[in-house]
């Protein structure tokens, strides 16, 4: 069976790989990408940048590239990195079950469209969701086979997760959770043995945890009321008031819209059904103890994410995803193998997964490779992966090749918060940003300071910063306008002069680049 999971590891890596900067960059890439660019400078406490993603940066800082070769680099890193997860998935489904059980839980996670669609970016949650699953499979053989070494080991992996993202914070229930749920009968029906056995290893791991954040806590404790306070959080997108019972429901429904974009309606109802089938044929202590161990996996992976996030996003529950297929896996695996009605139960979940994988699974990946805009995506997910609004498009990259062909190179090119970001993905132009967006003094006093007699500059705005460069003591010219090809906020190139000197000719490209706005 071992070599059928390499198969599957080696087909999981192939689906996430193939083709994998089809779909145009997403602004969250472009900020991880940047922050992992100077990470192992080592010139700054990356607290002061971890916005809870620490981690994240130091991996895909080990695959910087030039530009025109980075986005590949960045997301073939998650890609490679999800190898993890699938192996932590075949381990525990054998621990759980058996091989079998392990393999097909290996299988439905590598063609998941919600994993597939997230290990090939360049994003946290899939990264963070490596480290949960390593958690997971450890705390279940801490339980069996409880040590000082075994708890030093979940110390390390509970402190990289946090590392990886700080949504993970609950995790480390699930080591105190197998503890209690699958210790050796003879040590759960004595209390001080179970104590004597599992809390010091415990407390080791709770120990080096909290070591390894030290030296970010503590210099952020002391720069707390500093003029650069350490950003360990990203808090415009915490929770801090209103109704948590009503917020949380909201959430959660909110949630699941967009989750079963990447899953299906129909497979969020047909898997809780096939694990509901599981519980109810006999009784089985074994079975209801992995299945509470899954659910609260799953839980503790989503937990803080509903209770405390404002953004809802898809994205957030591929860390739930492990132990969803693992829950499925094994119950169809364990109906399938046995007699009578619970072997036609099994060969009925069987094919619902199949007609899934052909009428779902299918269409989405073959999307994916070929046309992402075909995807099945709708409300928050089309917005933030397809539609440009805070995404590359064909009207970034026709901008990115007039502002490279544009001779001799202008001095400065300015643009606004979000395209600045996006660019680096098009462009080997160095681009200077205003963040979130330039008000016009400041538009006005980088112009005057940093442009000298002869320069050139640009300012690259969406339709709705042109107010940018209206004030007088700000010449500009409008040069090229790019309309998008799926959201109504076209993209606006203007050369910009200081308004006390002569404005100089634009060095424009060859004619028929551009595409000016008629009556400019």
């Amino acid at each position: 069976m071992l070599w059928i999971a390499a198969l599957l590891l080696l087909a999981q890596f192939l689906i996430r790989v193939h083709h994998i900067t089809i779909l145009d960059p997403y602004l969250d890439e472009s900020y991880h990408i940047s922050r992992a660019s100077i990470v192992w400078h080592f010139d700054s406490n990356p607290g002061r940048f971890a916005h809870g993603k620490v981690l994240l940066y130091y991996w895909l800082g080990l695959f910087q590239a030039a530009p025109s070769a980075v986005l590949f680099t960045s997301r073939a890193a998650i890609a490679l990195f999800s190898l993890i997860t699938g192996a932590s998935i075949f381990q525990i489904g054998r621990y759980l079950h058996n091989a079998r059980a392990g393999a097909l839980a290996l299988l439905l996670y590598a063609i998941l469209p919600l994993a597939v669609f997230y290990e090939s970016m360049a994003m946290a949650d899939p990264f963070a969701a490596g480290f949960a699953a390593l958690v997971a499979w450890r705390s279940l053989v801490f339980a069996r086979r409880p040590s000082w070494r075994e708890g030093a080991l979940l110390g390390v992996l509970i402190a990289l997760a946090s590392f990886a993202k700080l949504t993970l914070a609950l995790i480390p229930v699930l080591p105190v959770l197998a503890a209690l749920l699958y210790a050796p009968p003879s040590v759960l029906r004595n209390r001080t043995i179970w104590l004597r056995t599992y809390i010091p290893p415990l407390v080791l791991a709770a120990g080096i945890v909290v070591i390894v954040w030290l030296p970010l806590l503590l210099p952020a404790y002391f720069a707390r009321n500093s003029a650069s306070p350490f950003v360990l959080v990203n808090s415009t997108n915490v929770r801090t008031s209103g109704p948590v019972a009503a917020s949380v429901e909201g959430y959660g429904r909110e949630a699941l819209s967009l989750v079963a974009d990447f899953t299906s309606g129909a497979m969020l109802i047909a898997g809780p059904l096939i694990v509901a089938a599981w519980l109810l044929v006999g009784r089985d202590r074994a079975r209801e103890r992995h299945v509470l161990f899954l659910a609260i996996w799953l839980l503790a992976s989503v937990g803080l994410v509903i209770g405390a996030a404002t953004l809802v996003s898809s994205r957030y529950f591929v860390p739930a995803a492990a132990p969803a297929v693992l829950l499925v896996a094994c119950a169809a695996t364990a109906l399938a193998e046995r007699p009578g009605v619970q072997r036609w139960a099994g060969a009925g979940a069987a094919a619902v997964i199949a007609v899934w994988g052909v009428l779902f699974v299918a269409p989405f990946l073959h999307a994916s490779w070929q046309d992402p805009h075909a995807l099945p995506l709708r409300s928050t997910n089309y917005n933030e992966y397809l539609s440009g609004w805070i995404s590359g498009d064909d009207a970034i990259r026709s901008l990115a090749q007039q502002i490279d062909q544009i001779d001799p190179p202008p001095s400065r090119i300015y643009a606004s918060y979000t395209l600045c970001d996006l660019l680096y993905f098009y462009s080997p132009q160095p681009v200077q940003c205003f963040a979130p967006m330039p008000p016009p003094d400041t538009l006005r006093d980088r112009v005057n300071q940093e442009l000298g007699p002869g320069d050139t500059a640009y300012f690259i705005a969406y339709d709705e910063d042109n107010g940018q460069i209206d004030p007088p003591e700000v010449g500009a010219d409008l040069v090229g306008w790019y309309e998008r090809p799926h959201t109504n906020r076209p993209i606006w190139l203007w050369h910009i002069w200081p308004n006390a000197s002569p404005p100089p000719p634009p060095p424009l490209p060859p004619p028929g680049n551009i595409d000016l706005v008629p009556g400019f």
